[in-house]
């Protein structure tokens, strides 16, 4: 166990354990006096209480730390689940009395698209009862740690206490609450943690905790956000180097991993907090910028203290094998990564130019096909997370130009395909915003006292919101109901022809087959072409409910699409 105190007199002080089974085995050298760093030995099978005196000349300081039992989540992450990403500062706000709180820099004003807006983890809380009727079985909350910076301390990724819930969002308790409600919900928590970088007021870089544990300059030296140049074969040494240890933004010092006690410090943080919420899953931020054997070793710890945890990074890169090499992959000479999963940006990109774009041989929905087809490049496909938007992307109703039929056919694809689907919040209810990140992350109507309309209850919803809610909410539930199918279903696609596409998935009990027709006008396709999977001449239509028939021709509206289950 390593043990960092931060305080005053720090320099020269000794630690003592009072439990002869605990032992203090050395103190971590070339650290600033205002901080001290030890490793103690603990047994494996200690829990209680452990008595320390903190010690420097004659004055001692009595600490008492605790111990607890090891409690680990039984809901584990698979393909069948919809993960569902909220913005905790955009969400709702349940607790009106944390929106200012003294010794925070950023205050809450609405009125500003990137100043705090008083979002929190009450207001997610009392909406359980939303996120449980939309269906989804997995959440995924933007970093909810302590970021006490001067502006956009909102979003989250600029760190300042990474052992603190920040208080505007609650306290840790709260954390620890929402998680036990997420476990009887049977709801998987993902938590969102940052390694790259943290804030500029974090006292670790405020104090300079050791020189040794950040990338330090004489002037601002930006990273040049090319993940390509770690895999470059010819890339030079001064691209890899910018890359890896440039800042991310001006208020974020860029982290030194290579640094023994300073990686242990990141690997001990998470592993305390997936025990102490018990979490089901973890995103790393911007997994390729960090040193990559520390990414290993990190991961790696995960998985001997937690097997079941659901790891997963995010590569905001170009070009499937480009984002393979960040995974775990087929590709010879590669990282050797032990991430379960990363987020699939290429089909990301494919599916927010193949809804709106004319069909051609690599265009419109044929790019939905090539990014599947290259899925030979991964050890699981299975275990990439999907998305069609984010909190740092236009939103995907927006760039479909507010086309409902689209939309449809977007969200019909998504949570249908292989991976784990990822739905933004608001997606299901039209945020159509597009640009300034202030934007994009816009409150939910009815999260506010005060707000003239509450889209969280059925009436506070158009016509229009309340349709695309119940398309969601249909597909994540049959997802989730029809675990194996996603799980271990076997995937057939079909090369897309004349502005259709379309592909199946079976297993021993029943076939699931997904019709797009991305043409302006109703399209028949001959099913004669799918004879090898031995369909039934009748389905259910799993949108409508209803009988679907199955002949030698079946029609698929225009910019439509057709979900029919087969039962074998």
């Amino acid at each position: 166990l390593q043990l960092l105190f931060y305080g005053t007199e720090m320099q020269n002080v000794s630690l003592q354990s009072k439990n002869s089974r605990i032992r203090v085995l050395s103190k971590a050298k070339n650290i600033a006096s205002s901080f001290s760093i030890f490793y103690v030995k603990i047994p494996s099978d200690f829990v209680g209480n452990i008595a320390f005196e903190l010690a420097k000349g004659a004055k001692i300081q009595a600490i008492t730390y605790e111990i607890k039992p090891l409690i680990k989540s039984t809901l584990i992450i698979n393909s069948a689940d919809v993960m569902y990403l909220i913005m905790p500062d955009r969400f709702a706000n349940g607790n009106e009395t944390n929106n200012n709180t003294i010794g925070f820099e950023d205050t809450v004003n609405r009125n500003l698209p990137k100043g705090r807006h008083g979002g929190d983890l009450k207001g997610i809380s009392d909406k359980f009862e939303y996120l449980n009727e939309l269906g989804i079985s997995a959440l995924w909350i933007n970093p909810l740690i302590e970021n006490n910076q001067p502006i956009e301390s909102y979003h989250g990724y600029a760190a300042t206490d990474f052992y603190a819930v920040d208080e505007r969002f609650g306290s840790n308790a709260e954390y620890q609450e929402l998680a036990k409600k997420c476990l009887q919900n049977n709801v998987k928590l993902v938590m969102d943690v940052v390694y790259n970088h943290c804030g500029s007021n974090h006292p670790f870089y405020k104090h300079m905790i050791s020189p040794n544990w950040f990338h330090l300059y004489d002037t601002f030296y930006k990273t040049n956000y090319r993940g390509a140049a770690m895999v470059d074969i010819y890339a030079s040494q001064k691209d890899k180097s910018t890359m890896s240890n440039g800042w991310f933004d001006k208020h974020m010092p860029d982290i030194n991993q290579q640094d023994g006690d300073c990686r242990h410090y990141f690997i001990q943080n998470t592993l305390w907090w997936i025990a102490y919420a018990q979490l089901s899953g973890v995103r790393i931020d911007t997994y390729p910028y960090p040193d990559l054997d520390f990414m290993n070793e990190l991961v790696k710890a995960i998985k001997v203290n937690f097997a079941n945890v659901f790891v997963f990074g995010e590569t905001w890169e170009h070009g499937e094998p480009l984002q393979a090499y960040f995974a775990k992959n087929n590709i010879a000479n590669s990282h050797n990564s032990h991430l379960d999963g990363v987020t699939d940006f290429q089909l990301y990109f494919a599916i927010n130019k193949a809804f709106k774009e004319d069909f051609g041989w690599t265009e419109g929905l044929s790019r939905l096909y090539y990014v599947f087809a290259k899925d030979y490049l991964y050890a699981n496909p299975n275990h990439l997370v999907t998305f069609a938007d984010n909190h740092d992307l236009d939103r995907i109703f927006g760039v479909l130009e507010n086309d409902l039929n689209k939309l449809k056919m977007t969200l019909g694809f998504l949570l249908t395909s292989r991976g784990i689907p990822c739905i933004y919040y608001g997606t299901e209810l039209l945020m159509n915003d597009r640009g300034d990140h202030g934007l994009l992350r816009r409150d939910m109507p009815g999260g506010w006292l005060g707000d003239t309309v509450d889209v969280f209850k059925a009436k506070g919803r158009t016509s229009q919101q309340q349709e695309i809610f119940e398309f969601i909410k249909t597909l994540n539930n049959y997802r989730t109901s029809n675990s194996a199918l996603f799980v271990d279903g076997k995937r057939i696609q079909f090369i897309p022809e004349k502005g259709t596409y379309v592909y199946f998935i079976e297993n021993t009990d029943k076939v699931l087959g997904v019709f797009l027709n991305q043409n302006k006008k109703a399209t028949t396709i001959e099913t004669t072409r799918f004879e090898e999977l031995k369909l039934d001449n009748v389905g259910l239509n799993v949108l409508t409910k209803t009988v679907q028939p199955w002949q030698n021709q079946i029609e698929i509206q225009a910019e439509g699409i057709l979900i029919i289950e087969f039962k074998k």
